[in-house]
Order: C-alpha cells, then sequence, then structure tokens
C-alpha cells in the first residue's frame, strides 16, 4: 500500500509575529513562569494571559495537561494549546511519546495541521533542551509513520542561543521517516 502522508519541518528563530499558523502549540514543564525566550513572546503578545493562568492554577503544566487558548487575534494563529510535560525531575523519552501522541491526536480532532511549536527553555539546561526538541521530532515523526494519509506543516520555533547546536539534525532524524512519504526538514540557522 503506497503511503499518502506528507510532512514539512521547519526549524527557525523568527519572531512570533513573522509566523502564520492554525495553531500555536506549547509543551511546557511544571511551574514555567513564561518570563524568558519565545513563551515570554507569546505572554507578551497574549498581555499577561498565560502568567494570570500560571498564577491562577489553570495552567500548570503537570502531565497530560491540555490546555486550550483563544488568542483573540493578538497572534497569527486561530488556536492555542498547551500540553504539560511534568516535573523537569521526570521527564523521560516517555513523557514525551504521551505528550506528542495527545497533542497530535488532540490536534487532529481539531483539525489543525499547520502547527507552530513552542518548547519551554526555561530553567533547563541546554542539553535537556536540544534532547527536548529531537525527541518531540522524532515522536512526532513516528506518529506520522504509522498514519497511512494526511499532511503536517510544523514550525519549531527555537531559541536563537541554540540554533548552532541544531545544524546537523536533519540527519539525525532522517533514519526516522518512513520511506514511502514525502517530507521536508528545513532548518534555518544563519
Amino acid at each position: 500500500m503506497q503511503y499518502k502522508m506528507k510532512v514539512d519541518l521547519l526549524l527557525t528563530c523568527k519572531g512570533l509575529n513573522q509566523l502564520h499558523n492554525h495553531a500555536v502549540v506549547g509543551f511546557l514543564f511544571e511551574n514555567e513562569a513564561f518570563s524568558s525566550g519565545h513563551l515570554q513572546q507569546l505572554n507578551d503578545r497574549l498581555e499577561n494571559h498565560l502568567k494570570y493562568l500560571r498564577e491562577n492554577q489553570l495552567l500548570t503544566g503537570k502531565k497530560q495537561e491540555v490546555f486550550l487558548i483563544a488568542p483573540q487575534e493578538k497572534i497569527n494563529a486561530e488556536k492555542i494549546l498547551f500540553f504539560g510535560l511534568g516535573s523537569i525531575n521526570t521527564y523521560s523519552q516517555d513523557v514525551i511519546n504521551i505528550a506528542i501522541k495527545k497533542a497530535l491526536s488532540t490536534l487532529e480532532k481539531l483539525y489543525l495541521y499547520d502547527l507552530l511549536i513552542l518548547i519551554s527553555s526555561e530553567n533547563i539546561v541546554k542539553g535537556i533542551y536540544i534532547d527536548l526538541i529531537k525527541s518531540l521530532i522524532v515522536s512526532f515523526i513516528n506518529y506520522c509513520n504509522e498514519k497511512e494519509k494526511g499532511e503536517f506543516k510544523v514550525v519549531f520555533l527555537i531559541e536563537e542561543q541554540y540554533k548552532n547546536d541544531l545544524k546537523n539534525l536533519e540527519k539525525e532524524v532522517r533514519p526516522y521517516f518512513n520511506p514511502t512519504f514525502d517530507y521536508s526538514i528545513l532548518i534555518e540557522v544563519d
């Protein structure tokens, strides 16, 4: 059987307001303060709404948490969804696999296939941030490998200070793709 799956992945450091996607998807560890990086930009664009939700224990980042926000035209996306990763101390590939599977099945139910992925970089070391990006991409690819048809356009918004550490990512993740479907990976590091 011929697969009819198409996946386009882009890793970029562009500003949040330069990108247009159907949904912004954030992966959060517990106790995110939204005080640095792209998540701070998002919080600023939403007029501190994320900090408000966090302070009122509504958006916690706990494992298996799913939180949907309507951006009310404050960003170039129709929806914002956050998926909790739990405590940084319990971070593992299993946690990532569960989070990405939950995220992608939720997004498919909402008919959202054009995604901007934001990853928490707050209070985590460089090695974990890089590993988290790679793990999310591999889990995403594995999820798509199980599909017979579909199309995803996914932009990973990465923090500027880590861009050079991701130059060889395409070579690292290429073996995970099912050879029978179309895919592209572009990493903007300049």
